[in-house]
């Protein structure tokens, strides 16, 4: 995936996991009705995956005359900087879960239910963090790597700043609806059975918690990326381990008083700090780079009121149906606004629709 995505080519990595899902769903379908224990039905679903994932990727990487085949030479310069490079970048990109497995280990100790209202809620929040958030930083680390590579700054700022203003223009809004309407989205997706209106109302603070920190999970993937194309693994890492402390500091601090939703918050808080200080290392390794637009403002501006609409009608049967309307209304007030990012989104659709 890696060398492809370096070769400009991202339509096979992104289909890759893909096969993951597949294969999850189709093992543990297998395991129903084969009468297979589920658990180890999709154990080895995972394996499978993996594999297919794996394969998926060599009849492309040959069109670039690429092979897995060929003479192993560990002692190469490429591999030692890769190994030197490598074990500190697993660290940093581990981070989130970290927070997150700290928040559950946390949470074990709060009233009966509070593992699973933050376990629903970070599913939400992932979701749009899995399509934009690692799609806007997988897309910039080969052009933010070749304009380090040559040296060009100016044009490393550039891209950096195009990179985090689109996360901005998705992420605000996303962030927004998710607080807004964060009720009847648990109601829709998730209550019935055991799943009562206390444990809707419960992931809904959660998922309110966790989509206040959405914007900075995002960035946090494109900073951290611009770091490692400037081949300086080791700060982001350093970064990630005062963020752990932070996040546990508010975490116990704040669940006495807020419980599951003060843990949330805490990964929020957390994830900022992360923001704040990978901008200031950036600052220190380039330059000023990050430059203050108007359009800034009508993001955050446009943003409260999404979030102000999603409150209003938050109690109505049809209040998610205002998603598409409102994401339209806002992507359409930007283009009138000639904010460059409305434009990009309006032309994909064009295209997909023809």
């Amino acid at each position: 995936m890696g060398i492809l995505n370096s070769l400009g080519h991202f339509l096979a990595p992104a289909l890759a996991p893909c096969i993951l899902n597949i294969t999850l769903i189709a093992s543990a379908l297998a395991g129903k009705y084969l009468n297979i224990n589920i658990a180890i039905a999709l154990s080895y679903g995972v394996l499978l995956a993996g594999l297919g994932q794996f394969l998926l990727q060599l009849p492309f990487l040959k069109k670039y005359n690429f092979s897995i085949f060929g003479k192993i030479d560990l002692k190469h310069q490429g591999v030692k900087l890769l190994f030197k490079m490598m074990l500190p970048s697993i660290y940093g990109a581990a981070v989130y879960q970290l927070n997150i497995m700290l928040n559950t280990l946390l949470a074990s100790f709060l009233e009966s239910g509070s593992v699973s209202y933050l376990y629903y809620a970070d599913r939400l929040v992932q979701f749009p963090l899995g399509i934009f958030g690692v799609a806007v930083s997988v897309a910039a680390l080969p052009d933010l790597s070749e304009l380090s590579s040559k040296k060009d700054i100016q044009g490393f700022k550039n891209i950096l700043n195009k990179s985090i203003y689109f996360l901005l223009f998705i992420c605000l809004p996303a962030s927004a609806g998710l607080i807004g309407l964060s009720y009847p989205i648990i109601e829709v997706l998730f209550k019935r059975g055991a799943f009562n209106s206390d444990s809707v109302q419960a992931t809904s603070l959660c998922l309110i918690g966790y989509s206040l920190g959405l914007p900075a999970f995002s960035l946090i993937r494109t900073l951290i990326s611009s770091l490692y194309s400037l081949k300086d693994t080791k700060t982001p890492a350093y970064i990630a381990t005062v963020c752990l402390f932070v996040n546990l500091i508010f975490g116990i601090v704040l669940m006495q008083r807020l419980s599951y939703f003060g843990l949330a918050l805490a990964v929020s808080i957390s994830s900022w700090t992360n923001v704040i200080l990978l901008y200031i290392a950036l600052n220190k390794k380039i330059g000023k780079w990050f430059t203050v637009k108007k359009k800034l403002l009508w993001f955050v501006l446009f943003s409260l009121f999404i979030t102000m609409i999603g409150k209003l009608t938050s109690s109505s049967p049809y209040s998610l149906i205002l998603i598409p309307i409102l994401a339209l209304i806002y992507i359409y007030l930007c283009k009138l606004l000639k904010i460059e990012e409305a434009d990009a989104i309006l032309s994909l659709l064009k295209k997909t629709n023809k």
